[in-house]
Parts: structure tokens; C-alpha cells; sequence
């Protein structure tokens, strides 16, 4: 995908056949937008597995120029859903608005529009603890739980076990249908036996994503984490395409 409009130009038209959100950047899916408004050319995109609302295009410069919304509108017949965002807060993270942490606060409270009231939602934060920022409730009342995320801090080292512990103890207490964590972290923790936890977890019927960031992450444990727990794995080299995949992730989970 061209990163600049000069690049563009000769093409009459683009289209995407089967392309996540999180393959783009938030520079290319602005310029596409101008691409279309400005210069008038075309636009397709294929339906797909990576496409429209479970591509991550949810509230995305793409979304506004399809004729179509990238959510349905009629959830009533859905089944209920519990997740459990597990958020790294350590120092590596940042805590800025473009930082890692900073993307992630803005996912996470991006992701509670997506979810209905019946749903509930849960966000830990750990460094070399844990806290739950926002205990695992319904979402009966997300104008609170925005704000409560949104004064998320980052700073300590990093121990991921009690965080995904935590997280999936509140999920065996839910009566929601579909329990899911979505771990975020460069995967820099402790040693412990996470196999055995993540595969008890599956067997019970909670599933674990995992995201990781860059070169220096630790993309093998991550990996693990996602095959143990039977959800999938990111790698993030763009902290912009966080939201895209936290949108995904709720959509593919409803």
C-alpha cells in the first residue's frame, strides 16, 4: 500500500481483498480516505475473514468512506460476552498519547462500544503486580468505565502470571457464553508455568489473544501464550494498528 498521495494518483481505483486494518497504518488509511473525497477515485473491498467489521475497521478513516457500518446494529440475539483485557503497564510501555500504553487505552475504551450492557468487561493492570483498573461488571455503565480506563498510569517491571491468573479466576465466575482475554505485553516476565494455566483455561472454555510489540519483545512466549490458550497472536511493530486489533478481536469473540 503507497504511503503517499503521489504514489497513488495513477490508479483509478483501489481494492483490498481480504486486508486487516492492523496491515495498515493510520498515515495510509488517512490517505486513502483523501484519495477518495479529494481526488473522486475508487474504492472496493472484498468480504472476507480480514474484512470489514472482524478486519478492524471499526471507527477507521476506511469505515467512513464504505456505504457500509462496520458494527450490526441488532444485537439482541447474540450470545453474551465476558472479556478480560490484560494490560502491561510497565516502564517499556510509555505512558504518553502515542506511547504502547497510550494506543491501548484508547483500544480498550474504543472496544466498549462494542459490546452491548449485558456484556461485561474487565481490564488488569500489572507491572510487577496487578490491579484490576476495571473489575469484570456489565457494562451498564460506560460513560465510568471510559474514564476509569483512561487514568491508567505506567511504571515497574513486569510479571505477567498473576495478571492472566486473575483474569481468568473472574472469567470461571461469569455466566457470560464466550470468556476471553486479550493479554497485552512485550512478553519480558517472570518464569512460570503458564502452559498449565492458559491449557486449563481452554479446557473450561476461556480463550487467550495475545499482542507483542517489536524487535525486542519476546515473540516466542507470546506465541505460546496464544497456542496454549487458544486464541491468536499479534505482533505489533505499529502502535497506531493497537485499536484495530482490540476492535477485531471484541467482533470475532461476539
Amino acid at each position: 500500500m503507497p504511503s503517499t498521495l503521489g504514489e497513488l494518483r495513477p490508479y483509478a481505483a483501489v481494492i483490498f481483498s481480504d486486508v486487516p486494518a492492523f496491515q495498515l497504518t493510520q498515515r495510509q488509511m488517512r490517505l486513502l480516505e483523501t484519495y477518495v473525497h479529494d481526488l473522486g477515485r475508487g474504492f472496493m473491498m472484498l468480504g472476507g475473514p480480514n474484512s470489514y467489521g472482524v478486519g478492524g475497521y471499526y471507527k477507521t478513516p476506511v469505515e467512513e468512506i464504505l456505504p457500509v457500518k462496520m458494527d450490526l446494529e441488532d444485537k439482541t440475539r447474540f450470545p453474551t460476552v465476558a472479556v478480560v483485557m490484560a494490560l502491561d503497564k510497565s516502564c517499556s510501555m510509555g505512558g504518553g498519547a502515542g506511547s504502547k500504553l497510550g494506543m491501548a487505552k484508547e483500544a480498550a475504551i474504543l472496544s466498549t462500544d462494542l459490546l452491548e450492557d449485558r456484556d461485561e468487561l474487565g481490564v488488569i493492570g500489572f507491572d510487577g503486580a496487578s490491579t484490576w483498573i476495571v473489575p469484570l461488571q456489565p457494562l451498564t455503565n460506560k460513560a465510568s468505565i471510559r474514564n476509569t480506563i483512561g487514568s491508567i498510569r505506567s511504571g515497574g517491571g513486569t510479571d505477567i502470571y498473576p495478571a492472566l491468573s486473575a483474569s481468568i479466576t473472574a472469567l470461571q465466575k461469569s455466566d457470560a457464553s464466550l470468556k476471553h482475554v486479550i493479554l497485552l505485553s512485550d512478553g519480558m516476565t517472570s518464569p512460570a508455568d503458564f502452559k498449565n494455566l492458559l491449557t486449563k483455561a481452554r479446557q473450561n472454555d476461556i480463550t487467550t489473544t495475545a499482542l507483542t510489540f517489536g524487535t525486542d519483545a519476546d515473540r516466542a512466549t507470546m506465541q505460546n501464550f496464544a497456542t496454549w490458550g487458544g486464541g491468536k497472536y499479534y505482533l505489533v511493530t505499529d502502535p497506531t494498528t493497537i485499536p484495530a486489533i482490540f476492535t477485531r478481536e471484541i467482533m470475532l469473540a461476539s
